[in-house]
This record gives structure tokens, sequence and C-alpha cells, in this order.
């Protein structure tokens, strides 16, 4: 559905602050934004986490790990040779340039990477002479090696601060933000000018300024729609021939439809059900562990744990198979062994003098007692007081896994059918 951008920002900062807390301090869960621009359909932006470059020594060996798994995630993410690799460089030395040697080990040559230099008016203050700005701009051969897509690296400034009604925010409105930012351009051309000393070119004005990235990335993506159009029209005929013919079975299908022939196939369905209920229960491995499993926890959380008046719990690592996803018959018998475990490690309740002599009654023959019958009682009344509340629990936990042989036994039948 729909979301302001408004309710996007707030999703974003809560995520943020939830991540602050966690020890990894990262995320490899991806958040998908579909957004309409017109400019650009069927475009998905993949933004990556920083990559953090930790200092050495034991002492750091948390953000060491944390670095590693970042670079991990990044080098995952662009090894999709369609996609086109946007690297994002904060340093006015190319040679020891960090992000771009990541990105070289996907792309040796940088033929799908575009090169932007951030935080271009901070830079530009850095240089003491004109020759340094010179080497900056244009790059020697030697230094960035490779086929650039887009020949040249980009720089880009963007005003500091949050847009919002909050007071913490500096802009009001994403127009003033816009705003903020074309003066940025401007100011940034102006400075380099100064430190040159002479006029920007026109190629070289047209690769500074987050709207020269922009225009340049727009007309390298309208590129690729119409390179990737045959292909496309291929892959829509193909499609377009498949749903005819399936939309023409179906028509046939529904044509010679009668009451008959729906009740034999209803019939069909529930025999198939009920065969793949009782596979699922006598064991199968056919559906996807990752998918339809449960481990222990995931079992106790959903379906409930066996607990006793003390609240004590078995750790996982008593039960066996408590880490892996099962389903099914191996689910119930794991459920089954849990439950053994519980009671048969409970000890038996105390029986006091009051209890085995109001036990003993008087017979319905005689005047005697039975202590046979006496005996049973006070067994009977024991097991159900200490067990009642296990059984309980047991019914909720194998209610659970029942439950779930549903949409499993689903998915077995549509894997019949596909296959």
């Amino acid at each position: 559905m729909p979301m302001p951008l408004a309710d996007f920002q707030a999703y974003i900062e809560a995520e943020n602050m939830r991540l602050e807390r966690d020890p990894c301090q990262f995320s490899d869960k991806e958040i998908v934004i579909n957004v309409e621009y017109k400019y650009c359909p069927n475009l998905t932006i993949i933004d990556t986490p920083g990559l953090i470059i930790p200092a050495p020594g034991r002492k750091n060996r948390i953000l060491q790990s944390q670095a590693r798994a970042v670079e991990a995630l990044v080098r995952t993410k662009i090894q999709h040779r369609e996609f086109v690799i946007l690297c994002l460089e904060d340093s006015s030395d190319w040679v020891n340039a960090t992000t771009r040697k990541v990105v070289m080990q996907i792309d040796p040559e940088l033929s799908r990477t575009v090169l932007v230099s951030t935080k271009l008016d901070t830079k530009i203050l850095q240089f003491a002479r004109a020759s340094d700005v010179e080497v900056f701009l244009k790059p020697p051969a030697s230094v960035l090696d490779g086929c650039l897509l887009g020949d040249s690296p980009f720089f880009t400034s963007v005003p500091s601060g949050r847009v919002g009604s909050g007071h913490e925010a500096i802009f009001r409105s994403n127009e003033e933000f816009k705003k903020a930012v074309s003066l940025r351009e401007v100011e940034d051309v102006a400075l380099l000018e100064e430190k040159l000393g002479r006029s920007l070119s026109k190629e070289e004005r047209s690769r500074i300024g987050v709207s020269s990235l922009r225009l340049f990335l727009e007309e390298l993506l309208q590129k690729r729609y119409i390179k990737s159009v045959p292909l496309i029209v291929s892959l829509l005929d193909k499609e377009h021939r498949s749903v005819t013919r399936k939309l023409r079975e179906i028509s046939q299908e529904i044509s010679s439809l009668d009451e008959v022939k729906l009740k034999e196939r209803a019939h069909a369905f529930h025999e198939s059900f009920l065969t793949k209920l009782s596979l699922l229960l006598k064991g199968t491995v056919v559906a996807p562990p990752d998918k339809f499993g449960e481990t222990l926890q995931d079992e106790r959380i959903n379906g409930g744990s066996f607990t006793g008046s003390d609240s004590f719990q078995l750790p996982n690592k008593m039960m066996p198979n408590a880490g892996m996803r099962l389903y099914g018959g191996a689910q119930y018998h794991r459920a089954m062994a849990e439950f053994c475990l519980v009671v048969g490690g409970m000890e038996c309740p105390p029986i006091t003098r009051e209890e085995i002599v109001n036990a003993c009654g008087v017979e319905d023959i005689h005047d005697g007692t039975n202590y046979s019958r006496s005996a049973c009682v006070i067994g009977v009344s024991k097991a159900r007081e200490t067990f009642e509340p296990f059984l309980h629990q047991l019914g909720f936990r194998l209610l659970h896994i029942l439950k779930r042989l549903l949409p499993i036994s689903v998915y077995l039948l549509q894997y019949r059918v596909a296959n």
C-alpha cells in the first residue's frame, strides 16, 4: 500500500535507532521501496551500508568483524552483472580510494561502475594549488585505470541537515532541500573556478553536481531500456503464447463442466489431500525445511512450551534435533520426546498421612478397607494434579503441529501438478 514520505522517513529513523542498540549495528535485510518516478520505469535502487576501516588490534575485534560482514554484504549485492554500481568515494586522493578497491574485486575494469566523489565542498578547501585540483578533477590513467562507465568521475555535494518539521530539521520541505542542492552546485562551480583561476569547460561542468549525475544515470538507463527491448519483446511474446494456451485450456474445461465431473474432481482432490497429509505424518523430504520447518525455539513460541509451576523450561541443548527445522511426523516425534523428558524428570509429589487415611474408606460389601483401591485413588489423584497441566500443553503443541500440515499439504499438491 502507498506510504507517505514522512511515514517512510520515520520508519527508516526507527530502524537506525534499533540497529544502534544491536551489537551488529547493521542488517542484511533489504528495505524494498517502489517509487513512481516518471523518468525511469522499473528502476531498482539498492543502498548498502558504508564500508568500515577498523583500526588494528585485538580490542577492535568487534569492529573488524562488522567490517568483514559489511564488505561481504556489499560484494554479494554488486556481483550481478546486469547491475550498475554507483561507487561513492569520500577521499581527495584517488590512490587511497578504499571503496573502489572493493568494487574492482567484482568489476575489475569498472565497466559497469559510475564513480562519484562526494563532499566536494569540503575537498575544494583542502587543495592549496590549482594543479592539485586539476589532478583531482582529471585523475591520470595510471591512477584511475579501467574502462570507467561515463569515462570520468562525478563530483557532488549535498547540504547537511534533515528535512522535516521537527526542531532538529534544517529544511522544512523537500522543495527547500532541492533548492539548497541547486545552490550548492552553483557555489561548488564558483569555488572550483576560483581555485583553478579559469572557467570550467562544458565537459567539466557536466561532471559537477547531483543534477549532472542524475541526468547521466537517466540517459544511461534509457539506453539500457532501448537495448533490452528486443529481448523483452521476445519474452513477452513467449509469455503471451503460454497464457493464451492456458486460457484456451481453462475455457475448454469450463465449457465441459457438469455436476458429476465436479463431484469426481472434488473427491479426487479430497483423496489426494488425505494422501499428502498421511505422507507428511509418515515422513517426506519434498517440502523445503527452510520454508515450512520449525526449530524447537520457533515451535515453543508458536505452539506453547512445557512449563510447570516453577516456570522451568528444558534448555535446547538437552533436546535432540532442537536446531533442526522440522515438520509433520518428525516434528510430532520431537514434541513427544520433549514431553517425555519433562515428565520423566519430575519428582513424585509428597503424600501425607492424612491423604492416606482419607483414601481408606469403607467398602460397600463389608466394613473393611480395600487397600488396592486406596492406592489407585491416591495414584490417580496425584498423577492428575502433576501431569494434567502438561497434557493440556501437549494438546496445544500437537494441535499447532497438525494445523501447520494444511499449507504444507497444499504445497505438495501443487508440487505434484508442477512436476
